[in-house]
């Protein structure tokens, strides 16, 4: 009878430490959400069907490109699990296009910083930059001792570029001073004051070239140190006169 009893508070404690331990290993699995993929990117051609589902612990909510509309965005929401304890999510983007290439990312409402991410390229033979050439030219601030970034993506992870500096000359990417990623662009580390004026990205594909969308990297200038007048000569004026 105690070997009895013992056999049934043992079976006891371990059906509860088995509990507590799937307890523990589903928050930590779970401590941000799960997507069904796994692959840090994921490569699709023009007018395709992007579908990515997420599941975790707590609400879910999707962050993507802006220049994707959420019109253009079909999200599904559900509860899920054996026991229906996990929340769903599915994302879907009918006839995805060049333009609509970056990351997408999968979080928890209550804090936003718990997400997965995925980098979506969408190929298009005729469009190999993200932004068109047809844009009109974006403003760069360039500060000193920071790197400064030409974001001139590109919509297939096998293009490369080159930095071209309108009217002036061609910078190729060295990955020391001048860094190239398809996902960024190109980052110039240590720019200087020849890195101002107006820049393209450029690529050739079949014998073809094609340029980026045009960048003006402009440096503020905010410290005046000192102030003086440009003349040699004397100078008086009558009081409310103009100088």
């Amino acid at each position: 009878m105690k070997v009895f009893l013992l056999l049934c508070l043992f079976c006891g404690l371990y059906g509860a430490f088995g509990k507590v331990s799937a307890g523990i290993q589903s928050k930590k699995k779970f401590s941000v959400p799960l997507l069904n993929v796994t692959s840090h990117e994921l490569i699709l051609e023009a007018n395709q069907t992007l579908q990515l589902n997420c599941r975790g612990r707590w609400e879910l909510s999707w962050a993507f490109p802006a220049s994707l509309n959420t019109s253009q965005v079909e999200v599904n929401e559900s509860r899920c699990g054996r026991t229906r304890q996990h929340y769903c999510s599915s994302l879907r983007v009918s006839h995805i296009q060049a333009h609509h290439t970056g990351s997408y990312h999968c979080r928890y409402k209550p804090w936003t910083r718990k997400q997965r991410s995925i980098y979506v390229y969408v190929t298009d033979s005729q469009q190999p930059f993200v932004e068109d050439s047809g844009l009109s030219p974006d403003v760069l601030y360039m500060k000193v001792k920071e790197p400064l970034l030409i974001p001139c993506r590109v919509t297939d992870p096998k293009i490369t570029a080159t930095l071209v500096k309108l009217y002036t000359q061609v910078l190729t990417p060295d990955q020391e001073s001048i860094m190239w990623d398809s996902k960024l662009g190109f980052t110039i580390k240590a720019p200087l004051i020849k890195s101002t004026g107006l820049f393209q990205c450029r690529t050739i594909i079949d014998g073809v070239a094609y340029d980026s969308r045009a960048y003006y990297v402009h440096r503020p200038v905010n410290d005046i140190t000192s102030v003086y007048l440009n003349t040699s000569e004397s100078m008086q004026t009558l009081k409310g006169e103009q100088l």
